[in-house]
């Protein structure tokens, strides 16, 4: 019902109930029918059980965005930018983000594949980050006044993102895509048409897994206009999901069912390990100190008594790590990031506020990773681009008589 939705109007492809219903279809729907035809430890129950809180984590999307808009926030939002200033900020924040892109790759050299990222290299990435936001300044910028300043700085705020994506990295490639289809649609008002949304939905239930096993190969294969070798490949890695050997919603339908049966569910716990992880530096304030203030909640060992082992990877999804913190009611947090969007989306078209422009774009990919990821994930990025993008307005706020940007 959401795609029929969207194809009514097709610019509602950038609003939250679509791209969120997008995700579940490429990523969720798959490993639903490789879960069912090889459950391994999962039984009947576990499956209907996790199907139903897939589906009420949809609708809470929907619910929450059809929500009157927060109108505290609208106000904070209705705020004037200086354009001098925003560039300078743009110009900082790419500074910033290549300088941290290259010590992230130099550090990464590290690290064998599959192995966790730890260390001095969780902060280069997360200060890395920036550059998403330099990026889209510039290309905001670009689209409405072309010069030659935001031509180079959009190019070179560009540069490290895509060797992140040739490298075959999903987040990132979704989030070039979108940051630059949100700019284009926000400054110009134009949206692909219907069939390359539709190819689109159905090339990523084959892409996606594709890139998790090529991962930078799939882009000289591209280049190389080698199609053959790419749909094949492109079947063996959905033949390989299908196989069900290795399969996030298994992770999810587990743990559900051992916080069932066990009545332990985590109430927030894993939203504040989460938050320490990601922001308390271990290197600054000990290993120690960080892990006394965090919870043992012990997760890999609750599904153990399934004989069953999470395997290093993969995730529990937003489908599970919401049902752990409060059951069937942690569907009631996809509705609290659909009425945050949808105030984004009003404050952004039809108040023509840059700054709820520039926090809707940095947190749309942080909402599809919600599903694939966890939702304790968006919190942690949630956090990052109101930080990053608060600092941002508050610089660039009008405090004389410059030009200033509240429109498009």
């Amino acid at each position: 019902m959401i795609v029929i939705w969207t194809m009514i109007k097709v610019e509602r492809i950038y609003q939250f109930p679509f791209f969120m219903a997008a995700i579940i279809i490429m990523f969720i729907l798959p490993q639903v029918t490789a879960l069912i035809n090889n459950p391994g430890p999962v039984t009947p129950q576990m499956i209907v059980q996790v199907l139903i809180m897939t589906c009420l984590c949809l609708i809470m999307c929907c619910v929450g965005y059809n929500f009157a808009p927060n109108r505290k926030l609208l106000y904070k939002f209705q705020n004037h930018l200086d354009e001098k200033k925003l560039l300078n900020a743009g110009i900082f924040l790419t500074a910033m983000g290549c300088v941290f892109s290259i010590l992230t790759h130099a550090e990464a050299r590290n690290f064998q594949k599959a192995q966790p990222w730890t260390g001095s290299i969780t902060i280069f990435v997360t200060f890395a980050a920036v550059i998403y936001v330099g990026f889209a300044i510039f290309l905001l910028q670009l689209l409405q006044k072309p010069s030659a300043i935001n031509i180079a700085g959009t190019v070179i705020a560009a540069f490290p993102i895509i060797q992140t994506v040739l490298n075959g990295r999903r987040q990132p490639t979704m989030t070039f895509l979108i940051i630059i289809g949100f700019c284009i649609w926000f400054r110009l008002k134009l949206a692909p048409p219907r069939w390359v949304v539709i190819i689109g939905i159905i090339a990523g239930v084959y892409v996606i897994p594709m890139l998790a096993g090529l991962r930078g190969n799939f882009w000289t294969l591209v280049f190389q206009q080698d199609w053959e070798t790419l749909k094949i490949i492109a079947d063996l890695s959905f033949n390989s999901l299908q196989s069900g050997k290795i399969l996030e919603l298994r992770n999810a339908a587990l743990a559900m069912d051992a916080a069932t049966l066990s009545n332990k569910y985590e109430y927030g716990a894993g939203y504040w390990n989460a938050f320490i992880f990601q922001y308390i530096p271990g290197q600054i304030l000990g290993y120690d100190f960080k892990n006394s203030i965090q919870f043992s909640l012990n997760r890999e060992l609750l599904i153990r008594s399934y004989g069953y082992v999470f395997t290093v990877g993969t995730t529990w999804t937003g489908i599970g790590d919401s049902y752990l913190q409060f059951g069937y009611f942690g569907s009631l947090i996809f509705a609290v990031i659909g009425n945050l969007f949808k105030t984004l989306w009003v404050s952004s078209v039809y108040h023509r506020s840059i700054t709820a422009t520039l926090l809707m774009i940095g947190l749309i990919s942080p909402a599809m990773v919600s599903i694939t990821h966890g939702t304790e994930r968006f919190l942690q990025e949630f956090i990052f681009q109101v930080i990053i993008i608060s600092l941002v307005a508050y610089y660039a706020r009008f405090t004389s008589k410059r030009r200033i940007i509240s429109d498009f």
